[in-house]
C-alpha cells in the first residue's frame, strides 16, 4: 500500500487543525464537504474567508469545489489566494500544522501499539480515526 494521502487545514487566529485521509487529490467531494464543515464549525460559514494553497493544481481544485458549496448555501465568499512559488516559507501556519499533526499520529500509533501489543499495518482500518483525532 501507498502512503495515505492526508489533507491538513489550520485556521490562523485559533490555531484550529483539521486532518484527514482522503481517497485521492483533487476535488473530491466529501473532502470539499469535510472542509466547508470544518470552515461552518470554526463559525466562518457566512464570513468571507481567505484560503490559502500552494499551487498544486488539485489542491486549487478542491478549494473551488469548497467555494462552489459554500456559496450553493449562501455562505461567505472564499477568496483564493495561491503562496509565491518556491516559497515554503509564505505556507508556515500549514507546516508547522502539517508537522505537529506528524508527531501527534507517531504519538498516538505507539500509544495505540503498546495497548494492543501489536504493530499496525499500512492497511489497518484505524488509521482514518488516527489521523481524524490527531487533527
Amino acid at each position: 500500500m501507498s502512503p495515505l494521502t492526508v489533507l491538513v487545514a489550520r485556521e490562523r487566529l485559533t490555531k484550529m487543525v483539521l486532518a484527514a485521509v482522503v481517497p485521492r487529490k483533487g476535488p473530491d467531494k466529501g473532502v470539499a464537504l469535510r472542509v466547508a464543515t470544518f470552515i461552518e464549525e470554526l463559525g466562518c460559514a457566512h464570513l468571507d474567508v481567505i484560503t490559502k494553497s500552494d499551487r498544486e493544481p488539485a489542491l486549487r481544485a478542491l478549494l473551488r469545489e469548497v467555494s462552489r458549496m459554500r456559496a450553493e448555501v449562501g455562505g461567505g465568499r472564499s477568496i483564493p489566494e495561491a503562496s509565491p512559488a518556491y516559497s515554503s516559507q509564505s505556507n508556515g501556519i500549514v507546516e508547522s500544522g502539517v508537522q505537529s499533526v506528524e508527531a501527534q499520529i507517531r504519538v498516538m500509533r505507539s500509544a495505540l501499539e503498546g495497548r494492543w501489543q501489536t504493530t499496525l499495518s499500512e492497511t489497518h482500518e484505524v488509521w482514518p480515526t488516527l489521523v481524524d483525532y490527531s487533527g
